[in-house]
């Protein structure tokens, strides 16, 4: 596998590739995810590919979504993948796998805000999707982001009929659970946080 660090210009690029390319199937946008990001876990029984999974979501427009998967690490680094990179020898975290849409392109999840140059995730998480945004940290802060390869699309009102149909469990984005090394023990920990129905926590 190999990837790049494409140079996306905005997150409204990242929506048109995904509408184009027609996304991954995973739920008419409401009150619950149109207005703010939220972190989705799985609910117990939810199948491949999406079981046990957490992801991260973020609305574009009035009913599309885009987001990661956060507890998939891959078990490469970041210099595995991009060997002729020097800085991505700084980064000690493995790459983690976002999602199937655009697999050779590299996103970063950042502490704290960026700037213009990254998406705000929540009051102290930002998502770097341009390639020269995510060169930077890489360079300046590497282990203050975690890198994904990949991201998952939901096309409109697709994420809120997957919440209604009890797919997930909503939560704020929680960046002690983003940033923990152990992506594999992530959604046992917050699905035993969530009790016996989903919604808003």
């Amino acid at each position: 596998m190999t990837a790049s660090l494409k140079p996306l210009r905005d997150l409204a690029l990242v929506v048109a590739c995904l509408l184009a390319l027609g996304g991954s199937k995973a739920s008419h946008a409401d009150e619950v995810t149109e207005a703010r990001p939220v972190m989705l876990v799985a609910r117990p029984g939810l199948e491949p590919p999406f079981g046990k999974t957490v992801l991260v979501a973020m609305p574009f427009g009035k009913s599309e979504h885009v987001g990661f998967i956060v507890n998939l690490p891959m078990h490469r680094t970041l210099s595995n993948l991009l060997p002729d990179y020097q800085p991505a020898r700084g980064v000690t975290e493995p790459v983690r796998f976002g999602g199937p849409v655009l697999v050779d392109t590299i996103f970063a999840i950042v502490r704290g805000k960026r700037g213009n140059d990254t998406v705000p995730l929540s009051e102290d998480l930002a998502v770097a999707t341009r390639g020269d945004a995510v060169s930077r940290i890489i360079e300046q802060s590497p282990n203050d982001a975690r890198y994904f390869v990949g991201f998952v699309s939901w096309g409109p009102g697709e994420l809120d009929n997957e919440i209604s149909a009890g797919y997930w469990f909503v939560m704020r984005p929680d960046t002690e659970q983003m940033f923990r090394p152990d992506g594999d023990g992530m959604w046992r920990d917050l699905e035993s946080r969530t009790g016996a129905s989903p919604g808003e926590k």
